[in-house]
């Protein structure tokens, strides 16, 4: 059964959930691939794809409770939302909807059939299979992670935050020294200027054309030639998955200016990741292992840290 589960934050090992949400007044499906929390006003936000809705319920939550708002209906534009992110400082909703194409904003309080206030999509957009928003208030950014028809289109698009319309990108990372061949979650740490994003897998894997019978001629064939060749790899393949970190201001094939990755990290395909600053901790949601893992990382919200990395030095101990 579809559920949302609450965990305490120091919570270690096979250990049950403080609370529960699920049950059919909740409207959770099992098409729910990604959630934002809003710490100022104690709520969270799913997407439901396949009913084309945004859900709110308050933090505390659990059982079978009805959301709080529903957006829903003919006017809201969506279609298939998958991800979303909240901006609790211009009270705003960001909703990335694959199938639309599309970047939908609404009120953070909006409820019903409700238009969006702007929608960033079009050809130069270069939106196709949107898999991540984030949202930097501090430096006005909108993030979007997707799935191109190529490599060279698969990975971050930044755009401004209030961007509205076929808009093209500001900047878009991606390549093959990125490694963000098959990810999914975004996260931005608007203090330090860092993008974080979950890598689940080192594999080229586009997104896919409208019919496996009519393929268009701009999309890739899955792991074909040109997709090996990109997906020449140094790291072991296998612990594929990573979570990697980019900089706002980053432009282009950009290796990650840090990676969590390897044996020791049981990553395996992470395809989700949250931050706490004020813990100084990563944690990422992985599939591989139907778990999570909580990182230590205090170093990674400290613009000393970056500054020292950018000139090839180390914080001392």
């Amino acid at each position: 059964m579809p559920r949302v589960s609450a965990f305490a934050r120091l919570a270690n090992g096979a250990v049950a959930p403080k609370r529960i949400l699920e049950g059919q007044a909740t409207h959770l499906s099992r098409t729910m691939h990604g959630m934002d929390f809003d710490v100022p006003h104690d709520e969270f936000f799913i997407p439901v794809a396949l009913s084309g809705a945004v859900l709110t319920f308050p933090g505390g939550a659990g059982g079978s409770e009805p959301p709080k708002r529903v957006i829903q209906g003919s006017k809201t534009g969506l279609v298939r939302p998958q991800t979303i992110a909240v901006d609790p400082v211009h009270d705003e909703l960001f909703v990335g909807d694959p199938s639309a194409r599309a970047v939908y904003v609404f009120h953070r309080t909006d409820n019903g059939n409700v238009a969006p206030i702007r929608v960033l999509q079009g050809t130069k957009s270069k939106l196709v299979e949107v898999t991540s928003v984030a949202v930097d208030p501090v430096h006005d950014l909108l993030i979007a992670g997707q799935r191109g028809p190529t490599p060279q289109t698969t990975g971050l698009l930044i755009f401004k935050r209030t961007d509205n319309g076929d808009v093209a990108p500001r900047a878009i990372i991606a390549g093959p020294k990125t490694r963000m061949y098959h990810f999914r979650q975004v996260v931005v740490d608007p203090k330090v200027g860092k993008i974080y994003v979950a890598v689940q897998d080192i594999w080229y894997k586009p997104a896919a054309p409208y019919a496996s019978s009519n393929v268009r001629s701009d999309f890739a064939a899955e792991k074909n030639e040109e997709a090996l060749k990109w997906t020449t790899s140094p790291f072991d393949p296998s612990t594929k998955g990573f979570i990697g970190v980019w900089d706002i201001h980053d432009d282009g094939d950009v290796p990650p200016r840090a990676v969590i990755r390897g044996p020791e990290s049981r990553l395996l395909e992470p395809g989700g990741v949250a931050l706490d600053p004020g813990h100084g901790e990563v944690i990422a949601v992985d599939g591989g292992v139907n778990g999570y893992q909580v990182y230590l990382v205090p170093q990674f919200f400290q613009s000393e840290f970056w500054s020292l990395l950018a000139h090839g030095l180390r914080l001392q101990p």
